[in-house]
């Protein structure tokens, strides 16, 4: 081989390393850039309206699930006379296996507790 082949041959593979570098460079940008779900803001109010918890959601994850890195927030505070029914996207129950998809807010439930009768003493006969 002359020096004029060797040259060319010297910038082919030049050439050639530095395209399979932007290949390389540009598959690994393109990994790194992979798309992370949107957040979403959860709001859990009590009866009266008084903001709760405010929760941060990763789009397609349910309550259930989020509760799992919240400990506690869904679970409602006690109010005497009262037990606690279920979280209301508005006027409905709303199912805590429901992929969330955009921000909500939610409002706790409560059905007001039975009131224990008293007992009525039965009379015997004389």
């Amino acid at each position: 081989m002359n020096k004029a082949s060797i040259r060319k041959l010297l910038a082919f593979l030049t050439a050639l390393c530095l395209l399979s570098g932007m290949l390389i460079s540009g598959t690994v940008t393109a990994m790194e850039e992979k798309e992370e779900p949107p957040e979403y803001t959860v709001l859990l109010c009590g009866r009266d309206g008084d903001l709760l918890a405010s929760l941060q959601v990763p789009g397609g994850m349910t309550l259930r699930e989020a509760g799992e890195l919240y400990p506690g927030a869904l679970t409602a505070p006690k109010i005497k006379g009262a037990v606690f029914k279920c979280w209301r996207l508005g006027a409905r129950e709303f199912d805590l296996d429901t992929p969330v998809t955009s921000s909500i807010r939610l409002t706790a439930f409560y059905k007001e507790a039975a009131k224990a009768e008293k007992p009525v003493k039965a009379e015997v006969p004389a």
